[in-house]
């Protein structure tokens, strides 16, 4: 059970994380039965029973009762129903995910921790006229960098537009408050932190007309066409309700310690995000003159699993696209890694990562 897990030194949560047992179990207590909501039996009607549960507890859990909710398969899903019928206002560090769905969007630049600036919002939308709509992730996928989404928000309200948060990557890891964070829509997953693959939701004010992106049923009120995954949004909910962030404190002071042995080893080594605020269990760093490639090689016949970027843009011809926008030289970004933790990490693997890292880098510079 769980090989994976035992076997390998897994660091590539932000990708996707091991289903977590406790929420296997949640889901196993209804995977096998035919549920499919828009049936009008018995089952059907205990389908429709355990999602407007699921989606009652994921309301309450991220303070949005007064808001609906729609189920889709991933959060690429999700980010396009958000996006899809408003003028767009997005950041140069968003994931794919909004920037190739968007329609001709307005681009905000970043500073170089890849955040953007109130100030930059405030100009760029300072002459727009309402209906538009402004997306800016929570937290990067690839640094972990946090984006001030509370003052964003405020900014963009007082213009008469409307938010949206791509919070994929911080759920789980930092508190997310839906109510707090003043935004109009909200996107989430939970398979980044031991939930299941194949359930999203976009959580969004009553108020707010949504065009649908998948047609071809009247299904979520015509919003979102097709068969909801009942079993996986059942462990969507349960793995909201069950969010623990002790263990990211704990993941902050290994990371933490990780990267100072790094530095003293590796002086120019440059960990992006540090200086601001970023995701406890996140560290983007580059290993000087060093291919991300040979170095992702080495690690992998090593055992251990961590990434280049975004498993999203694996495969992708050129760098990424955060750090060029925040400045960083093509050169430097081809020496990057990303490390990422979770539920499952414990102190020996980042002992384990800190002596591979060294060995190669002592070994090649």
């Amino acid at each position: 059970m769980y090989w994976y897990i035992s076997r390998m030194i897994y660091l590539d949560y932000n990708a996707t994380a091991p289903l977590r047992p406790d929420i296997a179990k949640a889901m196993a207590l209804d995977s096998g039965s035919p549920l499919n909501p828009s049936s009008v039996h018995a089952m059907g009607r205990k389908a429709k029973a355990l999602m407007g549960q699921a989606k009652q507890d994921i309301l309450q859990t991220l303070n949005a009762s007064k808001c609906e909710a729609i189920f889709c398969t991933t959060g690429t899903e999700a980010n396009q129903l958000a996006i899809n019928s408003h003028k767009l206002i997005t950041s140069a560090t968003e994931h794919v995910a909004i920037l190739d769905n968007a329609n001709n969007p307005t681009i905000l630049p970043v500073n170089q921790h890849g955040q953007v600036g109130a100030d930059v919002l405030e100009k760029t939308i300072s002459d727009l006229k309402p209906p538009f709509l402004v997306s800016v992730i929570l937290a990067n996928n690839e640094t972990g960098v946090i984006n001030d989404i509370k003052s964003l928000a405020n900014i963009t309200r007082k213009k008469g537009g409307l938010f949206h948060t791509d919070a994929v990557q911080a759920i789980g890891k930092i508190p997310v408050d839906f109510d707090n964070l003043g935004v109009d829509m909200l996107t989430l997953t939970t398979h980044k932190i031991g939930g299941p693959v194949g359930a999203s939701v976009l959580i969004y004010k009553r108020s707010i007309e949504l065009n649908a992106v998948t047609k071809g049923g009247a299904q979520q009120n015509r919003k979102r066409a097709g068969t909801e995954n009942i079993p996986a949004i059942i462990g969507m909910a349960y793995a909201l309700k069950n969010i623990d962030l002790t263990h990211m404190a704990q993941l902050t002071k290994w990371r933490d310690e990780f990267e100072a042995k790094i530095l003293k080893a590796s002086p120019n080594t440059v960990i992006f995000g540090k200086n601001t605020k970023r995701l406890p269990n996140t560290s983007n760093l580059t290993m000087p003159n060093i291919n991300n490639q040979t170095q992702l090689m080495d690690l992998d016949m090593a055992n251990i699993c961590v990434s280049t970027g975004s498993a999203c843009s694996s495969g992708k011809v050129g760098g990424s696209h955060v750090l060029k926008a925040m400045g960083v030289d093509d050169d430097i970004a081809k020496t990057v890694i990303r490390i990422s933790a979770g539920w499952a990490t414990k102190y020996e693997d980042f002992t384990n990562l800190t002596q591979q890292w060294l060995a190669l880098y002592k070994r090649l510079v």
